[in-house]
This record gives C-alpha cells, structure tokens and sequence, in this order.
C-alpha cells in the first residue's frame, strides 16, 4: 500500500492492483497477469493495458489482440467502470451487487 498525497496504490491477494486520486476517486481495479511469451507482467482493465515490456504489435502477437485481452476483463471490473462512469457523470446504479465496495472507503 502506498500514498503519494495525490494516489494511492495497494496490491490485493497478489494479482489485484486498487487505485485511487484524491480529486478523481477510486479507478476500477486492474488485473495482474503474466505475459507468457515473454514472461513479462499486464495490468489489464477495462480501459487499458500497461506493460513491464515493450508491446509488440498485436498482429506479431494473438495474446495481445483486443480479442484477447478483452477475454481476461472480469465481469466485476466491468461493473466498477460503470460504477466510476456514473460518478463522474452524476449518475448512479442500482445493479452494483456483484462489484467490491469503492476503495478507500474514507477517500
């Protein structure tokens, strides 16, 4: 766990990255996953992909189509993306049951 004053960063069960600004709130969570080929690590989500490498093509590469990577975003993360989508909007939705509470809770 980590805060810069601004951010705040903590790694949940080893995989989970949880991410949240102290103007802009918490961001859907990201995934940790390996990139097989070359070993390196993704944080996936619903709207990104960071790499610890430099990304080929994903021509040159079927795991890094947007086919792929959209396989590895779970139903939860869709679910926190609508859930900041609406925030930020002013909106708010009723079917957040199946997506983890806002992190932090105080922020």
């Amino acid at each position: 766990e980590a805060w810069d004053g601004l951010m705040w960063w903590r790694l949940e069960g080893g995989s989970l990255l949880r991410v949240s600004h102290a103007q802009l709130g918490a961001f859907p969570a990201e995934r940790l996953v390996r990139h097989p080929p070359s070993w390196g690590y993704l944080f996936t989500s619903p709207w990104a992909v960071y790499a610890s490498f430099p990304l080929s093509r994903a021509d040159d590469d079927a795991s890094l189509t947007d086919r792929a990577l959209g396989r590895s975003v779970e139903p939860w993360q869709w679910a926190e993306a609508a859930r900041y989508n609406e925030a930020a909007a002013g909106e708010s939705s009723s079917d957040d049951e199946d997506a983890p509470p806002p992190f932090p809770a105080g922020v």
